[in-house]
């Protein structure tokens, strides 16, 4: 029990120190600058360590999200479905899950900050199910 304990404590600092964003942007656009510390995976690649904007596409669909790398340069545009959670927390927040096998933590969800509703990335059914069956780890991320 306290090793499972202990190794818990571990996984949500490692995530914490994962996840550090650094600025808010445009209300707008819910863009939101990010320093992942680790790779990440997102649907359909893994981003290395490194600095991205996270935003909603210009496109005013509500369910469209993309990645930039820090110089703005495209990396992805990902379809989501929208996800509630409780309370809004002031900083955003990541739900992170870590499938195992030495692989990188997806991004499950991403809440920008201060809302209720956030955006659930879509993953391919194989991946998605190897997801639900890793652990779930919620990170509030401040400035």
């Amino acid at each position: 029990m306290y090793l499972r304990k202990t190794l818990s404590i571990v996984v949500l600092a490692l995530a914490i120190a994962i996840v550090l964003p650094v600025l808010r942007a445009d209300e707008a656009n819910q863009a939101i600058k990010v320093n992942f510390s680790q790779p990440v995976q997102i649907p359909g690649k893994i981003l290395p360590t490194g600095t991205y904007w996270i935003q909603l596409a210009q496109t005013g669909a509500p369910d469209v999200v993309q990645i930039f790398s820090e110089q703005h340069e495209l990396i992805a545009t990902l379809f989501t479905i929208s996800r509630e959670r409780q309370d809004p927390t002031g900083p955003g927040a990541f739900v992170f899950a870590k499938p195992g096998d030495g692989k990188a933590q997806a991004i499950v969800a991403w809440f920008y900050p201060n809302r209720t509703e956030g955006h659930e990335f879509v993953y391919p059914e194989t991946e998605r199910q190897e997801l639900a069956r890793g652990t779930k780890l919620n990170v509030v991320a401040g400035d």
